[in-house]
C-alpha cells in the first residue's frame, strides 16, 4: 500500500515579508544614501538576497505565475539580441542587470504579498517614501538643496525653472516624477 503525505498548508513566511518591507523601503526612500559614511553600503542587495532565501526556503506554496514565465523567456532573448546586434556580451550583462532588477523583485512581491494587511503595509511604506520627496522637493524649491544629501534643484534658473531631485535614481526630475 502506497504512504500517503499529509497535505502541507499554505504557509507565509514573515520574516520574508520583513525583509521585503526593509527592501521596499531602502529602494523607495534610500535612507543609506542620506548620508556620507553608508552612500557606499549594499544594503538593497542585502536586504533582496536575504528576502529571496527567506522566501525559497519558508514560503509555500511557490508559484509561478504566467508573468513569470514571460519575464524569465525575455531574458534569453534579451542575450540573443545582443548578440545579433554585435554587442556581444552586452547582452548578457543586460539580461542580468533585467533578471536583477525585475525579475526577482517580480517574484518577490507577487509570492510575499498574501493578504491585503500586507498590502496595506507595503503602500504605507510607499506613501511615506511619496512625503519624503515632496517635502524634500519643497524645501529645495525654497532653498536651492534639499534636506536629503546632494539633492538640488536644477533647470534654467534664469527664466524660473526649478525641477525638484531625489536620491538614486530619482537623481533624474523625469524619472522622480
Amino acid at each position: 500500500m502506497a504512504r500517503q503525505f499529509p497535505v502541507k498548508d499554505n504557509q507565509d513566511s514573515t520574516l520574508a515579508f520583513l525583509f521585503l518591507v526593509l527592501y521596499t523601503a531602502s529602494v523607495l526612500i534610500r535612507p543609506h544614501e542620506m548620508f556620507l559614511t553608508s552612500v557606499e553600503w549594499i544594503i538593497i542587495k542585502v536586504f533582496a538576497i536575504i528576502c529571496l532565501i527567506a522566501t525559497l526556503a519558508a514560503q509555500r506554496p511557490l508559484k509561478l505565475y504566467p508573468q513569470h514565465w514571460m519575464m524569465l523567456a525575455l531574458t534569453p532573448l534579451i542575450v540573443f539580441s545582443g548578440f545579433l546586434n554585435g554587442s556581444g556580451m552586452y547582452g548578457v550583462e543586460e539580461a542580468q542587470k533585467i533578471f536583477v532588477s525585475s525579475i526577482i523583485p517580480l517574484f518577490l512581491y507577487s509570492t510575499c504579498i498574501t493578504t491585503i494587511k500586507r498590502q496595506h503595509i507595503l503602500m504605507f511604506i510607499c506613501l511615506i517614501a511619496a512625503l519624503l520627496m515632496v517635502h524634500n522637493g519643497h524645501v529645495q524649491q525654497s532653498e536651492f538643496f534639499g534636506w536629503a544629501l546632494d539633492t538640488h534643484s536644477v533647470g534654467r534658473l534664469s527664466i524660473g525653472e526649478k525641477r525638484i531631485t531625489y536620491l538614486g535614481f530619482f537623481n533624474d526630475p523625469n524619472d522622480l516624477g
